[in-house]
């Protein structure tokens, strides 16, 4: 993109959290956390204060309890988790990392950020980045400053792939789907999801079409004929490459044994032509090497 000049020159590199999207199990078990994640209370909780960035300064899992620090500075928190923990249930998690910036990038933001006006979900295109501030223009029109150490900046991510979840609602013209015939989502239908988001045009990746429709119509009584006629034509290409119909003659590169007497006979014939002068040696020669590249191209080399 950026050879077609379709991005910026110039990438701007922002500190950035990636969510680590924890089950209600995962997000009680002091295991899930390492030191130097961050984490947001989606309420006021056992010490913790709402939409306030903790960092994970220790684990125990045997005791099942982390440590936060506050982002901005201040006392610690200790926090055991459990069955029994509000807080476990209000946590947001976060892995921390970089991301690079251009103009012209196609971005969502992941979390979201009142102060900036940024919502998380919503999705845009980058119109000028600096070192300071990343200007975006929302898919509905609206425009958003945020400076690259604010909470909003933090949360952009790349919008140009979407999990299934992160696509509902969404239309476009054209989508490529990559989905496997083992995935526990299959369960939920979507196949469908996926393939409805486009107006015009799906194109569907997947390692085995014919598992795949098994899968679906296992987990949800429907199945798509689209997959079984993908399936059937892939197994009659291979059967088709690998055969030959038993009532056509082998061709002179299946026989090697009658490519010499086919091509004496050709030359045979040429040189018995009248009258003679209009077949020299040298347009036999001509022919026969004509003949034999004719056969590389139609049948492979002649052995």
């Amino acid at each position: 993109m950026k050879r077609e000049h379709r991005l910026g020159a110039q990438d701007v590199t922002v500190a950035s959290l990636t969510p680590l999207s924890l089950t209600r199990a995962e997000a009680r078990e002091a295991a899930s956390y390492k030191a130097g994640d961050v984490v947001i209370s989606v309420r006021s909780v056992e010490g913790l204060e709402r939409d306030k960035l903790y960092r994970v300064t220790s684990t125990l899992p045997y005791q099942n309890s982390i440590t936060l620090r506050p982002e901005g500075g201040g006392a610690e928190v200790a926090l055991t988790l459990g069955h029994g923990s509000k807080a476990a249930g209000s946590l947001a998690a976060f892995e921390v990392g970089k991301r690079e910036f251009a103009a012209g990038d196609e971005v969502k933001f992941a979390i979201t950020d009142k102060d900036c006006g940024a919502i998380n979900g919503a999705r845009g295109r980058i119109t000028k980045v600096t070192e300071a501030q990343i200007d975006v223009t929302l898919h509905g029109g609206r425009k958003l400053s945020v400076p690259t150490d604010s909470l909003a900046a933090r949360g952009l991510d790349h919008a140009y792939a979407a999990t299934a979840h992160d696509f509902q609602g969404a239309t476009v013209d054209r989508i490529i789907v990559g989905m496997t015939p083992d995935e526990q989502l299959t369960s939920q239908k979507s196949f469908y999801v996926n393939i409805s988001r486009a107006r015009d045009h799906v194109t569907l990746v997947t390692t085995d079409p014919g598992k795949l429709a098994d899968r679906i119509q296992r987990e949800t009584g429907e199945r798509p004929a689209a997959l079984d006629a993908y399936a059937q034509r892939l197994s009659d290409e291979r059967n088709a490459a690998g055969k030959v119909p038993q009532n056509e003659p082998p061709s002179p590169a299946r026989d090697p044994d009658r490519v010499p007497q086919i091509l004496r006979e050709q030359a045979q014939k040429l040189r018995q032509a009248e009258p003679p002068q209009e077949r020299t040696d040298r347009q036999v020669e001509q022919f026969l090497a004509q003949f034999e590249e004719k056969q590389k191209v139609k049948e492979g080399p002649i052995r």
